[in-house]
Formats: structure tokens, C-alpha cells, sequence
């Protein structure tokens, strides 16, 4: 009992004169001319800590000195110790109490910071927890509870020396301020106890399903007849899993016995029951199974399909071997990689079919070549992969030539499956595993009725926006696009002398100006957000390499051909991440430490990687010149004008004149399209639309949202923030319009009947049917404005 009395004694005590005291014949704490705490206060707050042990009870009151609303008490705190420091210079320790006292002062500081909940009387136990947690405490936990027990109100003094204590305090006060890093992190830990919050799991979106973009295939009338094509063939296509030295496996074997499975695996035993025991068990479960070992993964990841494009695929045939490669393509597994290619005479080029562009891109690729062998042994040659399936696609005829079935058959232990297709619709599915080869499927189509049927266009009710007539005509897009959503960053822009500009935008579009006195092409509607790093192969090529931003994915490659404003898109094995990357000679190189990956940018497959001394001196330079370029590439990209990429007030004045954003579209001289000033012109309104025009996000890039003015008639104006207005009369016999939104120079026109007028910067080259301004918003513009009357 001695022994507790001499603890509490020791515990609760303060030196005469000291920065705190008892007061009130123990009722209450101090701290010179304040009041810290009740002592009734102070047992409940250390019994909630005598779980955990106490620190100094010095340490303590000092804390709840900063739980008080005003600041003004702790700065009292800090004069008050402050004035000891000073008392005790002699001391050895003098200089350690300062630094002692001054992280203090900024642990205090960030407790007064906290919301005032944290600081109250039912919070201030878990503060206190919260910040000694880590740190040893100076009465453990028995102890503090047992001293807790016995403990009696009095005012505590001893001859303590003020330095002792005053050193024990700050020491406790001092190491619990290096755990705490600032009043954010505090709070997050008295919210959660946590540290800091986990991190969001990544998750990749799912890939767009073959059903979306065969959706999307049969909206279009030139891919509609296609789009049906393939998913009849999907489901004659069941494609088998070629399993490899099967003999040096335990396959086909009996891997264990279950209480389920199907009635043909019951074990024998079971059958030799009479049927009402044979029925209780299957019942109950408690019947036995053989299972089946499991077939043994596919280890082929890579597909090529062979598309033959020679001078027998020409017309009908065509469109079927297409048909079929769309197939074979999306029936793909996750983790299997599949590749197109045209097969011409005596080469192969490659082709995009999970895009539409791409798919109407493959159909225009014809050979005049009688056939592709040559071309199909040059490939196969080439070819040194393993763990490729091949798959072949042809006309049934050409297999009847000698020539071309000698080579088919040659190959027969590298090319995996043959599908050949006619004119008549016969489909016809081989598989050439190893030296056999054995139908798998056939069918005959009504090709008339599956390619040529209408195109079923769903209600308008179901469809708020059709895109503009603009977008969906053939490539090239009659009007060039405007500099709109640019901005100046140094791994979004890339100038050569040889084949101009290209831009990443802000809304993710790639843009590409071949010369300064034209505007842009969009070469791909969506890219990836992330890091760019882009290479070019002559005047053909433009190559764009993707570090996504997105954590769990992989990097991709896209190839652009230039002459014929297509893309093809190849997705890589190497994960996104922190990478010096860098082009030379076709090849990206990609490094971090000693990490290394290269990539050909034509093929998307891998290639030897350059030498790391190279690799960082070309690095090092390509961060150097974009920098020095940034100014010179954005006054090739605006030739003196400003884009309008955001309209929120259309109508018609009184005086029958189109206003946009408070701009008159005005005829000059009968010459020229152009927008006036802001402000210049306010008639009144005599043929609103809509308040509130309505917002819809395009399907193909969700950074593009459409704004649509409707009149009371039906008649609309879509705002594109790319740079165009898009007007669509009620009156179907008026074509639809397309203008280019913008200030400083002449505008440009085009309207779905094919005609266009204006500026030449806008217009795309070799365009027929061009019209003077005058005749061209008298025959359209005037009459979409006079039918809204």
C-alpha cells in the first residue's frame, strides 16, 4: 500500500512554481492563469487510457491546454516554458529542451488545427490514445489501472526538480509530434485509425463486346449486310483446342471421386443398390462420382487470320472472307492476341477489324494477282512463332488450282485451320492440325438475304441524335477540322519537316496538319490518356506509342497510314508504368532500370532494343527539343483565327438573320461566310429554341458532349465543341449543313447534298461541286431559316 501511495505521489505531483499545479484542494488542474482541466475530467480520461499506460501526466495537461477553443493557451503554455528554458541555461540539457520545446509548440499547434469534435470533452481520451499510441508508456497498463483505483484528490507537491520533469514531459510531447505529420493526417487517423486510406483497387474496363460493335457495325448501311454475316458465322464457327504431346501427359484420366457429377460417371458400385437406396443417396448428395481430369490449357496465344484479297475473292467472296475474319476475330479469348493481315500475289499488309473505319478499310484492299500463294509462303517464311494458329481464308475454287493446294498443303504442319467461302454462300471449316485434315463445320447462306436486307432503323424515341450527315459519309471528311482543345504540353505535340503536325487534344482526339496553310484531319477519335512518345516512317507513316495513365494496364501502339487516313491499334504485354522510352529507326525502346522491352511500330511485335547509352542520350535529347519547338509547332496549328468550341444561344432574329452566341452569320459582299463581333449585332428573337439545349455525350468518345437547339417545328442545331454547327431542317427534302465556328477569318460550308462553299483552308482537296457563298446560303441556309417561319 506504501508503495501505491509513493506511485500516485510520484505520478500526480509538480515541483513548487511549476507550469502546472493543483488547485481547489485538488478539484482542479492549472497552468498559471487558466484552468486546464476538472480532476474529475482528468480520472475519466485516464481511465480510458489505462488500457494503453500513461505518458507524463505533464504531458497530458499540456495536451488539453491545446483542446481549449482559443490559441491564446497554448502560446501561455509556450512563454511559460520558455521561461524555464531560459532559467536553466547552465544546464547541460538546455539546448535539448529548446528543440525539445519547440517541436512541442508544433505538435500543439496541429492539435488546435483539428475540428472542434476532436477536441472535446468525449474525444479528448481517443486524442490522447491516438497521439501516444506508438510510444512506451511511462506507467504501464496494470499499473495505471491500479493506481487509478486508489487514487484520491489532493494537491500533489513535491520537491521534484523542475528540470527532471520538465525534460520527461517534453520527451513523451516531443516524440509523439514525430508521428504526426500535420492536423490532416491526425484527423484521418482519429476518423479511420488508419495511417492513410487504401488505395483504390484498379479496375480495367471490359473490353467492348463483340455484340456492341457488331451493334454498331449494323447501324451503318455499308457494314450492315457484314455485321449479319458474321454472327451467322459465329455460330458455325467452334473453334477446337489443339492440345500438344499429349502422350507425355496423364490426360484423359480419372482424377478424382465427388459427390456430384452427371449420371454417367456414377461409380458402378452405386448402380448395384436397389432403387429406392440409389434414389435417397442421389437425393441427399451422398451419391459418388468419377470426375475427369481436366484438359490441359491451350498454350497457343496468338492468332493470325490470313485474308486472301487476290483476283478470285474479288466482289461477293469478298465481303464473305471479311465476314468471316470478324468471326474468327471476336470469338477471341481474354489472354489471346489476334492479328489481321490482307494476303495479296506476294506480300501481306495489315488491317484493322475492331474498328469500323478499319472493317470498310479491309473491303477496298483488292489484288490483281490470280493467287496468293507466293504471297502465303513469303509470310509463313517469315514466321518463326511457335505458338501462332494460323487461319486461312479463301475461295473454295482456288483450292482446286494445283499450284496454290501444293503450297496449302506444304504448310500444312504451320497453318492451323482453312476456312474457304464461294459466291454461292458455301462456308467450309478444315482443321490442318499436324498433318490431317478434318471438316469441323459447314453451312450455306442466303447471301442475298443476309447482305442486302434494309438496314432496321430503330424509332427516334429511342434515338435522342443521330450523328450529323457529315460524319457518316465516305472518308475523307469533306471539311477539315479547326484548332480547338489544344493545349501546349510537351508530350502531346510532335513536328517533323517531313510530314507535318501532330496534336493531342484535350478531349483526347488525335489531330494531324499535313501543311500550315490547311486545317487538321482526325486521324482517331479516342486515343488513351497517358504519356505519348511518337516516331514516323518516311511520308507514310505516323506512329503513336501509349503509356496509359490507368494503373493495371498494358502499353499500345498505333500505327497511322497517312495516304489513307487509317490506324491500326496493337496492344503490347508490357505493363504501363515509369519508362524512358524512345523511337529510332521504327523500333520504340522502352527502359527502366534494368527492365527493357522494344517494340517495331509497322507490326506491333517485339524487336531487339537499343544499347542504354544510346538510349539515354536520345532521351535526354527529345525532352530538349520539345521544349525548344512548343512555340513554333502552335503557330503552325492557328493560321490567325479562334475556334468556337462552346455555343449556349442559337435563334433567328427578327429580320430573318441566323445569331449565334450573340454573332450574326453574315454574307460579305456575297462572297464570304463570317461571324460577326460579339456584341455587335442583338436583334430581337422571334424564333427561339429551346432554353436549355440538351447535352449528349458521344458514344465514341466520352469527352465530347453534343449540344442540341430544337425549334418548335422539330428543326434542329447541334453545337459540336470540335468546332462545327450542324443544322437539320424538319423539311427532309433540305439537305442537312455543317459550318465551321469560327472568328477572325471566312468560314467554311458543306451540305449533305455534296455541295460546299468558302474557305479553301477549311475545305478538304479535290472536292467537286463547289459553290459561290451567295449560291450556297441561298439554296440551303436561307431556306433552312425561312422553313423555320
Amino acid at each position: 500500500m506504501d508503495d501505491q501511495t509513493n506511485l500516485i505521489d510520484s505520478y500526480f505531483s509538480a515541483p513548487k512554481d511549476y507550469i502546472w499545479s493543483w488547485g481547489d484542494d485538488g478539484e482542479v488542474l492549472e497552468c498559471s492563469d487558466f484552468t486546464i482541466c476538472y480532476t474529475d475530467e482528468l480520472i475519466n480520461i485516464l481511465g480510458e487510457m489505462a488500457l494503453q499506460g500513461w505518458p507524463p501526466l505533464g504531458s497530458i495537461l499540456l495536451v488539453l491546454c491545446a483542446c481549449k477553443d482559443a490559441r491564446k493557451y497554448v502560446e501561455r503554455v509556450i512563454e511559460v516554458m520558455n521561461l524555464y528554458s531560459t532559467a536553466i541555461k547552465s544546464d547541460a540539457r538546455s539546448k535539448e529542451i529548446t528543440l525539445q520545446i519547440h517541436k512541442t509548440h508544433r505538435l500543439l499547434e496541429i492539435i488546435t488545427q483539428l475540428p472542434k469534435k476532436y477536441r472535446s470533452a468525449n474525444n479528448r481520451a481517443l486524442l490522447l490514445k491516438t497521439i501516444f499510441e506508438p510510444i512506451t508508456p511511462y506507467i504501464e497498463s496494470g499499473q495505471a489501472s491500479q493506481t487509478l483505483h486508489f487514487f484520491y484528490k489532493s494537491v500533489f507537491t513535491r520537491a521534484h526538480s523542475p528540470v527532471e520533469q520538465l525534460s520527461a514531459e517534453l520527451t513523451y510531447l516531443a516524440n509523439a509530434a514525430t508521428h504526426v505529420k500535420d492536423s490532416a493526417s491526425l484527423e484521418l487517423k482519429l476518423r479511420t485509425s488508419l495511417e492513410k486510406l487504401p488505395e483504390v483497387l484498379p479496375v480495367s474496363l471490359p473490353e467492348e463486346s463483340e455484340t456492341d460493335f457488331f451493334t454498331r457495325l449494323s447501324d451503318d448501311g455499308r457494314t450492315a449486310g457484314i455485321s449479319r454475316l458474321a454472327k451467322r458465322l459465329q455460330a458455325a464457327l467452334h473453334v477446337p483446342m489443339h492440345t500438344y504431346s499429349s502422350s507425355e501427359l496423364a490426360f484423359g484420366g480419372i482424377s478424382d471421386i465427388t459427390n456430384k457429377g452427371n449420371y454417367d460417371r456414377l461409380l458402378l458400385s452405386e448402380l448395384a443398390q436397389d432403387d429406392q437406396l440409389l434414389m435417397a443417396r442421389l437425393a441427399n448428395n451422398e451419391a459418388l462420382y468419377l470426375r475427369r481430369e481436366d484438359l490441359p490449357a491451350d498454350r497457343k496465344k496468338n492468332k493470325v487470320i490470313l485474308v486472301d484479297t487476290t483476283l478470285k475473292m474479288w466482289g461477293i467472296p469478298r465481303v464473305f472472307a471479311v465476314s468471316a475474319a470478324l468471326a474468327c476475330i471476336h470469338q477471341k479469348k481474354e489472354d489471346t492476341n489476334v492479328q489481321a493481315y490482307s494476303l495479296k500475289g506476294v506480300s501481306t499488309t495489315a488491317i484493322d477489324l475492331y474498328s469500323k473505319d478499319g472493317v470498310i478499310n479491309a473491303l477496298s484492299i483488292l489484288d490483281n494477282y490470280l493467287h496468293a500463294a507466293k504471297g502465303l509462303e513469303n509470310f509463313m517464311q517469315q514466321e518463326k512463332s511457335d505458338s501462332t494458329e494460323y487461319f486461312l481464308i479463301t475461295n473454295e475454287q482456288l483450292m482446286l488450282q494445283a499450284d496454290f493446294r501444293q503450297t496449302v498443303a506444304n504448310l500444312k504442319p504451320k497453318l492451323t485451320y482453312l476456312i474457304t467461302v464461294n459466291r454461292n454462300g458455301q462456308f467450309h471449316f478444315y482443321d490442318y492440325n499436324g498433318s490431317s485434315k478434318k471438316l469441323l463445320a459447314s453451312a450455306l447462306l442466303n447471301l442475298e438475304e443476309i447482305l442486302f436486307a434494309p438496314v432496321k432503323t430503330a424509332s427516334k424515341k429511342n434515338i435522342p441524335i443521330s450523328l450529323p450527315a457529315i460524319f457518316l459519309r465516305l472518308r475523307p471528311m469533306p471539311l477539315r477540322y479547326p484548332a480547338s482543345r489544344l493545349k501546349r504540353l510537351e508530350n502531346n505535340s510532335f513536328d517533323t519537316e517531313q510530314i507535318g503536325v501532330v496534336n493531342i487534344t484535350t478531349d483526347l482526339r488525335v489531330l494531324y496538319w499535313p501543311e500550315k496553310d490547311k486545317a487538321a484531319i482526325e486521324l482517331h477519335e479516342s486515343i488513351e490518356e497517358g504519356n505519348y512518345y511518337f516516331g514516323i516512317n518516311g511520308h507514310q507513316h505516323i506512329y503513336i506509342l501509349v503509356n496509359p495513365k490507368q494503373p493495371s494496364t498494358t502499353i499500345i501502339i498505333y500505327a497511322f497510314n497517312v495516304p489513307n487516313r487509317s490506324y491500326i491499334r496493337y496492344n503490347t504485354n508490357t505493363p504501363s508504368g515509369d519508362y524512358r522510352i524512345v523511337y529510332q529507326d521504327g523500333i520504340f525502346t522502352i527502359r527502366k532500370g534494368e527492365q527493357q522491352y522494344a517494340y517495331d511500330a509497322l507490326t506491333g511485335k517485339t524487336a531487339i532494343a537499343m544499347d542504354a547509352v544510346t538510349h539515354f542520350k536520345h532521351t535526354t535529347k527529345r525532352g530538349q527539343l520539345a521544349k525548344y519547338k512548343m512555340r513554333d509547332v502552335f503557330k503552325f496549328l492557328n493560321n490567325g483565327y479562334s475556334t468556337i468550341s462552346r455555343i449556349q444561344s442559337i435563334y433567328v432574329s427578327d429580320t430573318g438573320e441566323l445569331i449565334i452566341e450573340n454573332r450574326q452569320l453574315f454574307l460579305v459582299n456575297e462572297q464570304d461566310l463570317i461571324l460577326t463581333d460579339k456584341g455587335n449585332y442583338l436583334p430581337n428573337k422571334t424564333i427561339p429554341v429551346n432554353d436549355i439545349p440538351e447535352e449528349i455525350q458521344l458514344s465514341t468518345n466520352a469527352n465530347i458532349k453534343l449540344s442540341r437547339f430544337t425549334w418548335a417545328d422539330g428543326s434542329e442545331a447541334i453545337a459540336d465543341p470540335r468546332g462545327f454547327l450542324h443544322l437539320r431542317s424538319s423539311d427532309k427534302t433540305l439537305p442537312e449543313i455543317t459550318i465551321t465556328m469560327v472568328l477572325g477569318i471566312t468560314l467554311a460550308a458543306w451540305s449533305s447534298a455534296g455541295t460546299y462553299c468558302g474557305n479553301s483552308y477549311f475545305t478538304e482537296d479535290g472536292l467537286a461541286l463547289g459553290l459561290r457563298a451567295k449560291e450556297f446560303y441561298a439554296n440551303y441556309i436561307q431556306r433552312f431559316i425561312a422553313g423555320l417561319k
